[in-house]
């Protein structure tokens, strides 16, 4: 199993950290915000990444390096334009066409089984399967309707949500099948959600669900970013991945690259 991180994006709502440092490189309790991503697919056996870079995406590829000395087989997708989600994946078929992949946004941190997640999408063999959250009070995030069988039904209230459907958002990870890449109306430029998921509801073809209780945050804002470093550097909860994370950054901090990084994230304020 591959996996790509999506890691293009300006990081609009973190500037002005984001002028001089990508997003998924901002330090969340001292360590590069990517390496928790990293974290999670090692402790799963997934060695095998794919990243898509465009702004400041150079600080990434030179910290990470090609990912051997982390235990990694690394690729990079570079857009010269930002393509989207759907059009970022499309971008980086040569490195994923083969088979079934996880998707993983580059500014999240979550702690999802991912073998579990792997054997339900193999008994199942949907179009691709989400990892979603049962929805909170907030309504912060978009809507994602599932019935009780945990296949996808609504997106976006696209097509009508039915009330016995369960409201849940989407976490920010799915496990997609190579038929992504044969789907008719392909642009470069494109959204997953919007050119690819709607349209398989639409069509019927089914998409299927995980849900997941487990720890989740996204670093969106300044203000998440900050609760969330809080949340870690105070001990209020250990991810099952840990020892791989600390790993990972102990391996790092001995790499000249990363005294950089040090360095531009002290500068942004971040450290």
């Amino acid at each position: 199993m591959k996996a790509m991180l999506l890691a293009a994006g300006l990081g609009t709502r973190l500037r002005p950290h984001t002028h001089t440092i990508p997003k998924p490189l901002i330090p969340v309790n001292g360590i590069p915000l990517i390496l928790y991503n990293l974290a999670l697919l090692k402790k799963h056996g997934i060695r095998e990444v794919v990243i898509n870079l465009h702004h400041l995406g150079k600080q990434i590829s030179h910290l990470l390096g090609n990912g051997k000395k982390l235990g990694f087989k690394i690729h990079y997708s570079f857009e010269p334009q930002i393509l989207g989600t759907a059009g970022g994946i499309l971008h980086a078929s040569r490195f994923l066409k083969n088979g079934p992949f996880i998707v993983l946004n580059g500014d999240i941190i979550i702690d999802v089984n991912l073998k579990k997640l792997m054997k339900q999408h193999q008994k199942k063999k949907p179009y691709a399967t989400l990892v979603v959250i049962p929805s909170r009070s907030s309504n912060r995030f978009s809507p994602l309707y599932v019935d009780r069988q945990l296949n996808l039904g609504s997106i976006l209230t696209k097509p009508i949500a039915k009330k016995k459907w369960i409201k849940t958002f989407f976490a920010g990870l799915h496990l997609l099948d190579h038929r992504f890449f044969q789907h008719p109306k392909r642009k470069e430029k494109s959204c997953i959600v919007r050119d690819y998921y709607i349209p398989c509801l639409k069509n019927g073809n089914p998409l299927a669900v995980s849900l997941y209780h487990g720890y989740w945050n996204d670093m969106g804002t300044i203000k998440r970013l900050e609760a969330t470093s809080r949340h870690f550097k105070r001990g209020k909860g250990r991810l099952s991945y840990q020892n791989h994370l600390d790993q990972l950054a102990k391996t790092l901090s001995n790499q000249k690259n990363f005294v950089k990084w040090k360095d531009v994230a002290i500068q942004s304020g971040l450290l």
